[in-house]
């Protein structure tokens, strides 16, 4: 409630007050800033959520501190430290915030590190949103001159907020406004003083809004009226707008009255109203590329799929003929079969590749808990076969239990160790790492080797489908592996890059949401 510190409310302001006004702000006050560097008794302070002033009342200085040198700093600089460590300051945003206003009285700090006696009396002034703001008056107690002057900046509180105000009493008359309220309905003073709140009003709404009156004096405080309720208002002109408004209870000459702060949040809606269509254009857009993409897939299966039938007619036709007597065929026509069953097997295989790489795409993840510590070992004894006659040195680190399809993870590894079996080939021991990186909501997989490498320059286009970084007579594949590994890693949430030097191996990486633990 907003209160003098005698516990009496001011209903209203006369000439003699607003004369007091007018000269407070204009720095003509005995209590203000006419001598320059005079020493205010009080100043009221405009405070983000955190309690970091905004900015301030007209006094030029306030317990020794130039206003300017307070602005961006917090409220708790004039509180000695030891109610900082106690949590003063914050306690009093949250009394504020839950209460409307809350009041505290003891010793402030002043600049040069001496103490005087104070009050700190904090009001809320804005609830929306998740960055309520407040409104602090901090004054040296003084006796019946301090309590006028605490009265006096109550009053230029109301008068020159940056929202409209306005009292209003048990029966929805009002009984005052501030100066934006006729700025933002274009009223004037006069006329709306002591009129029925309805003339703000759209008329479809003055039943419901009358109800929305009587509920809130029923319970009275610091709340947003009509919250998840589309709110209008209504100008002089009948023009309508939309609005939030916060209530706030507010005794006043032994009654109880509601503040209520009201905002226009016009550019608001039509701001929200742009996102909304973009997120309607943007959803609309997903759709149809997702069902390009289906088509693409299904496009590609379908050819696969029909190529392989001939493919195996070839093959199957060059078998036949490789059985035959052939010694009737010179060197060279005997090449040129060769060449032909060669290319065949490698359309085969490409073929099988192309419709597991269709394939990634349209089955259903089934996930369930993955050890992959567990998994790695299991690939790597079933590629035993491949490092025979070998020295290959596993360095397998701990690896985290994860939430994934087994299936597809293991068909990652599969192609990630198989990959670093290759390029270590010409190695004389081998050297392949697998370990495991907590980050931040996820864990990063590597796979590291001591192979051929490549040239970072490349880097981007690894996992590209049919993308091949070495010679087909070098190292034998498809392009497709590491294209299925991304499409995996892509499905379960993650990502995948690579890094290496030519000669030098290569490292190449995939992250998984964090999991319950690490495992070995």
């Amino acid at each position: 409630m907003l209160r003098t510190s005698d516990g009496k409310g001011r209903s209203g302001q006369g000439a003699a007050d607003r004369e007091m006004d007018r000269k407070q702000l204009t720095g003509e006050a005995e209590s203000g800033t006419a001598t320059g560097e005079a020493e205010a008794g009080m100043a009221v302070f405009f405070l983000d959520a955190a309690g970091t002033i905004l900015s301030l009342s007209a006094a030029r200085r306030f317990l020794g501190y130039p206003a300017a040198e307070l602005v961006g700093r917090p409220l708790a600089l004039l509180l000695p430290e030891f109610r900082r460590e106690q949590g003063l300051p914050q306690n009093l945003l949250a009394a504020a915030f839950s209460e409307g206003t809350a009041q505290w009285r003891g010793a402030l700090q002043a600049r040069d590190q001496s103490r005087v006696d104070g009050e700190v009396t904090v009001h809320l002034m804005e609830a929306g949103g998740d960055a309520p703001r407040f409104s602090a008056v901090v004054s040296r107690r003084g006796g019946a001159e301090r309590l006028d002057n605490q009265a006096v900046m109550l009053e230029r509180l109301f008068e020159h907020s940056p929202d409209a105000v306005l009292l209003v009493d048990r029966e929805a008359t009002i009984r005052r406004i501030n100066r934006q309220v006729e700025s933002l309905f274009g009223f004037p003073r006069e006329e709306l003083t002591g009129a029925p709140l309805d003339r703000l009003i759209p008329e479809r709404f003055h039943r419901p809004h009358r109800h929305h009156v009587k509920d809130y004096f029923r319970d009275p405080r610091t709340r947003m009226m009509g919250s998840g309720l589309q709110l209008f208002a209504r100008r002089r002109d009948g023009g309508e707008f939309p609005v939030d408004i916060m209530l706030s209870p507010i005794e006043v000459d032994g009654g109880l009255w509601a503040l209520a702060v009201v905002r226009d949040i016009t550019e608001r809606k039509r701001t929200e109203a742009r996102i909304n269509e973009l997120n309607r254009e943007l959803q609309t857009q997903v759709e149809q590329l997702g069902a390009v993409n289906r088509e693409l897939e299904a496009f590609s299966y379908s050819v696969s799929h029909d190529l392989r039938a001939p493919v195996r007619h070839i093959g199957g036709y060059l078998q036949l003929l490789a059985k035959r007597d052939l010694s009737c065929l010179d060197p060279q026509s005997q090449r040129y079969l060769d060449v032909i069953m060669k290319a065949t097997q490698d359309m085969g295989t490409l073929i099988d590749d192309l419709l597991s790489f269709s394939r990634m795409g349209r089955v259903d993840l089934m996930k369930s808990r993955v050890r992959l510590g567990e998994m790695v070992r299991e690939v790597v004894a079933a590629l035993a076969p491949e490092s025979a006659g070998r020295i290959v040195n596993w360095e397998i680190g701990p690896l985290p239990e994860v939430e994934g399809d087994p299936a597809m993870l293991r068909l990652v590894l599969v192609n990630l160790l198989a990959n670093a079996l290759k390029f270590t080939r010409g190695r004389p021991r081998a050297v392949i790492e697998i370990g495991a990186v907590p980050r931040e909501g996820e864990v990063a997989i590597f796979v590291r080797d001591n192979g051929v490498g490549f040239e970072m320059q490349y880097a981007d286009k690894v996992f590209g489908l049919f993308q091949r970084l070495h010679r087909q007579d070098e190292f034998e594949g498809t392009g497709v592996g590491l294209a299925n590994v991304q499409r995996i890693i892509a499905r379960h949430g993650g990502r995948t890059w690579a890094e290496g030097a030519l000669d030098r191996g290569a490292t190449f990486w995939f992250t998984l949401p964090a999991p319950g633990s690490v495992t070995g």
